[in-house]
């Protein structure tokens, strides 16, 4: 079921959620207690496992069915024996919590669920966070204790033949069959708990309607960008990490004409790119490598594509990125991380100064003028709101001190 912040998954709250579980326990003579555990929890889990096989009459821990049914008549009979006053999806969401929490990855399958959702941190067994509607929201629940995590954490690598963290490799990384990203970070990277961050590849894309709803943008900026893309000026995209600026990437890119193929490249495989003729090449991080960023630039003109959309780049990168859609491309999508659209400019300044040192800064000004027509500038408001915040012209040509001038278009002034 969708998560909403405004309340919890249901009218149950967690010490209420807790004691229901601790009981059922108490009822089944399942011998493990929630509260009594041992720091790394795998004799805690193995122990409980083994009980339920033998409790719920089932085959293994992997009969997640007949223990779902199981399961089902054992909450009902508790709930009509302690006469709980439960609604049908009250018993319904203790259900599925039980599962979750005996066979799945506990809370994160009720986040996982959620196609809203694009983005889940679990600072610790008892922060968790998602993204979910342009905004960075706190869940209304937590994982049982620090075990729990612990192997809700061990669960989710062996699914994914990931290796397990441990403290001499404490950053796992790795990637679920739906291509969402997740990395795991383990003590003594993080000081007591494991930290587990996925970023989500959204199956239902964030729609122009949904943006302007949550205030995300204005309509008559989202006019303006659309016209833009249509009249195939080049806009990059910048932001912070986490403000939302690939996805106004995609967004933008739904206005794309449908009969113009489009070349990507990316480092990662981040972009949901709503484009029917889509060429997607990901590079590797080796300027050796017959998939770096360089060579699949190179590449690009044999393909043939109408318009380039480029992921982050390396400072090796930027020079020959912003030449080749000056010379060859129009209509073209950058994204860099910047904290505002001057900033975007003076990094991409800097990028190029650290690959040609030699370059002037009128050059350096030119290039950067001649392959960018409009700067996006997305921000994450205090309230977890992601919105876009400045859209910016840039000028054709620079000052006597080859700096590139700025006309702000559009800006939105709110903390």
């Amino acid at each position: 079921m969708p998560i909403d912040s405004e309340e919890s998954v249901n009218s149950l709250d967690d010490g209420q959620v807790r004691k229901i579980f601790h009981d059922l326990h108490t009822r089944l003579n399942i011998s493990v207690d929630f509260d009594s555990y041992e720091p790394g929890g795998l004799q805690f889990w193995s122990q409980l496992e083994s009980d339920l096989v033998r409790i719920l009459e089932i085959d293994s821990i992997n009969d997640i069915e007949s223990a779902t049914r199981n399961l089902s008549v054992a909450l009902g009979r508790l709930v009509k024996e302690e006469q709980l006053s439960l609604t049908e999806p009250e018993l319904d969401d203790l259900l599925n919590q039980l599962v979750d929490h005996y066979f799945g990855l506990g809370m994160l399958d009720v986040l996982l669920r959620d196609d809203s959702i694009y983005e889940i941190f679990v600072n610790n067994f008892q922060e968790i966070y998602f993204g979910s509607k342009g905004k960075m929201q706190r869940a209304p629940f937590s994982f049982l204790n620090e075990a729990h995590l612990q192997h809700v954490v061990d669960r989710l690598c062996a699914r994914n033949n990931a290796p397990l963290p441990s403290d001499k490799n404490p950053v796992t990384t790795f990637a679920l069959l739906d291509n969402s990203t997740v990395i795991i970070l383990f003590p003594p990277v993080t000081p007591n708990s494991p930290s587990v961050s996925i970023r989500r590849v959204v199956r239902k894309p964030i729609t122009i309607e949904q943006l302007v709803k949550w205030g995300s943008v204005s309509a008559d900026m989202l006019q303006f960008l659309k016209a833009s893309v249509e009249a195939r000026l080049n806009i990059l995209v910048c932001g912070y990490q986490g403000a939302g600026a690939d996805t106004i990437v995609n967004v933008l890119s739904s206005f794309v004409p449908g009969d113009e193929r489009v070349i990507s490249i990316e480092y990662e495989n981040n972009y949901s790119l709503r484009i029917n003729h889509l060429i997607k090449l990901i590079a590797q991080n080796d300027l050796m490598d017959e998939n770096s960023f360089i060579k699949l630039l190179a590449l690009t003109g044999k393909l043939r594509g109408d318009r380039l959309f480029l992921g982050e780049f390396l400072f090796s990168d930027a020079y020959d990125a912003l030449t080749n859609v000056s010379d060859n491309f129009s209509g073209s999508l950058l994204r860099v991380v910047a904290k505002s659209p001057a900033d975007a400019v003076n990094r991409l300044e800097t990028f190029i100064q650290l690959d040609k040192p030699n370059l002037p800064r009128t050059k350096i000004g030119n290039l950067i003028c001649s392959s960018i027509d409009l700067i996006v500038y997305q921000e994450r408001l205090s309230d977890g709101t992601r919105v876009i915040k400045e859209i910016v012209e840039v000028l054709d040509e620079t000052n006597r001190d080859g700096q590139v001038l700025l006309k702000e278009l559009y800006g939105v002034y709110r903390a």
